[in-house]
């Protein structure tokens, strides 16, 4: 399963001059390092697909093909790992709830973006109901080795992203700091202005 090293599992160190993240807390082959972005600068650090972001791990060091010799040590990272997390590490893990409008709680849901085709209108997470709303609280999309926009419809909201080759977009938020929300009761669709693999998840509550 796809998680967040950092958040559901394990910690890192960045050293941004040697161009080395080191992993803590989890053992990981290189396969299973899926993506990661800085998303203090909202740069694809490593994404294995490219040359470009690719990268070498010995032991828990992964050194990285892309020059982060201008980043900084203390830089916020989004690294998507896939890896089981044991029963017992989950109920470790503190889950953000919101409530809705009953006062039920609302656990943290995730939605996966996996496509090589020109989307238009995509529904990538659906209408969740009268006197609901999506809220998205972070999000991170890759894409492959065309320019491309892609936008992200609510449809009140519509957000437009302009994505260089083999690069991407992020955003880490919070319940109280989300990205956006949607309008009551209305899907989120994207739209892509290109046919290109891309790929990403998005984090949300239903309010």
């Amino acid at each position: 399963m796809k998680a967040f090293l950092g958040t559901d599992i394990g910690s890192y160190a960045f050293d941004a001059s040697a161009k080395q993240i080191t992993f803590t807390g989890i053992t990981l082959s290189l396969r299973q390092i899926l993506a990661i972005i800085n998303t203090t600068r909202n740069v694809v650090l490593y994404k294995p697909s490219s040359p470009s972001t690719g990268g070498s791990l010995i032991g828990s060091i992964l050194t990285l093909t892309f020059d982060t010799t201008t980043h900084g040590d203390y830089d916020e990272l989004m690294i998507v790992i896939d890896v089981d997390i044991p029963m017992s590490t989950k109920a470790a893990i503190p889950l953000e709830l919101s409530l809705d409008a009953s006062g039920i709680a609302q656990p943290v849901q995730f939605a996966y973006i996996n496509s090589n085709q020109q989307l238009t209108n995509e529904i990538i997470i659906p209408a969740p109901g009268v006197g609901r709303s999506i809220r998205i609280l972070s999000y991170a999309i890759i894409a492959g080795p065309v320019n491309l926009d892609i936008t992200l419809i609510g449809p009140t909201i519509s957000l437009l992203f302009p994505i260089s080759a083999y690069g991407g977009i992020a955003f880490s938020g919070t319940l109280l700091g989300p990205a956006f929300q949607c309008q009551e009761n209305t899907e989120l669709k994207l739209t892509t202005s290109a046919v290109v693999q891309i790929t990403g998840h998005l984090s949300y509550v239903l309010v």
